[in-house]
């Protein structure tokens, strides 16, 4: 709800009343999934670009890289997770093919 009242806000050009939602959205979802999980960083992104539109790049240049370091992370787990999973998946077809061998003998 406080990232849509963010929107609107922002387009409405309040940036004043649009960062304190995206401040709200981003407690709330820190809150519950915790403050670097993907489901937060969206408020994170909106609220750089509040800072890009009021011309301050660098305060939203370092709000981007943390969102960019947020879904890296994610990102990097889900390889490392289906890596192991096709390794497993592997393994165990090995296994599998090697028993039904020494069964044919």
């Amino acid at each position: 709800m406080y990232r849509i009242c963010g929107l609107l806000q922002a387009a409405k050009s309040n940036f004043g009343e649009a960062l304190k939602n995206y401040a709200n959205d981003i407690y709330h979802a820190a809150l519950v999934t915790g403050p670097k999980h993907v489901k937060t960083s969206g408020g994170y992104f909106h609220m750089a670009n509040v800072f890009f539109r009021n011309g301050q790049t660098d305060v939203a240049h370092n709000i981007y890289a943390e969102v960019v370091n947020i879904w890296n992370e994610m990102l990097k787990n889900v390889v490392k997770m289906e890596e192991e999973a096709a390794e497993s998946t592997l393994t165990s077809f090995v296994e599998k093919a090697a028993n039904e061998n020494e069964n044919f003998r």
